[in-house]
């Protein structure tokens, strides 16, 4: 169960660090090195933890609802805390809590926001939070698929006796 929740979570930090490696990319083209080593620590933290959780062998068992539930909550509350990184560390000097929401915020794709005037922050840092719900939102899409349990055989049949329904009897 804490393998598959590992596994599960540790697929989203690879990508977060992916996302973070191309926003230091885009700060290095566009000349906005202010707050680029923040950025690089969410890359190396979120690498760092992405591939630990791959690194022992993997052995197959059969994951129940409830660690599937456990998987996905666990998500909405460890990803935005590094996507939380780059805010935190920022010239902006907010607080740990301000820093989260605004992680939540960006992560749940809710459009709250703790900064007065969105047009005197940082691109770089506009790019971050646009990154995050991009995440955040693939993170929802595929939570949604691993809790409906589309591997289940009553499913399959149901979907294959739908798909091979006769056409000819509907014109009829």
């Amino acid at each position: 169960m804490a393998r598959f929740i590992l596994n599960y979570l540790g697929i989203f930090f690879i990508g977060l660090s992916v996302l973070s490696f191309f926003n230091i990319i885009y700060c290095y083209y566009f000349n906005l090195y202010l707050n680029i080593d923040t950025y690089f620590y969410a890359f190396l933290i979120s690498l760092i933890i992405g591939l630990i959780t791959f690194i022992k062998n993997k052995v197959e068992v059969k994951i129940n609802n409830y660690s599937k539930i456990f998987a996905v909550i666990i998500g909405y509350f460890l990803l935005p805390l590094l996507i939380t990184i780059p805010y935190y560390l920022s010239v902006y000097n907010l607080s740990f809590l301000d820093c989260y929401f605004e992680a939540i915020s960006g992560f749940t794709s809710t459009g709250f926001t703790v900064f007065d005037n969105i047009k005197h922050i940082d691109q770089s840092l506009i790019l971050w939070r646009s990154t995050s719900q991009w995440i955040g939102g693939i993170y929802f899409l595929i939570s949604i698929l691993l809790l409906i349990d589309i591997f289940d055989d009553k499913l399959k049949k149901s979907l294959t006796n739908f798909i091979s329904f006769n056409y000819s009897e509907t014109f009829k």
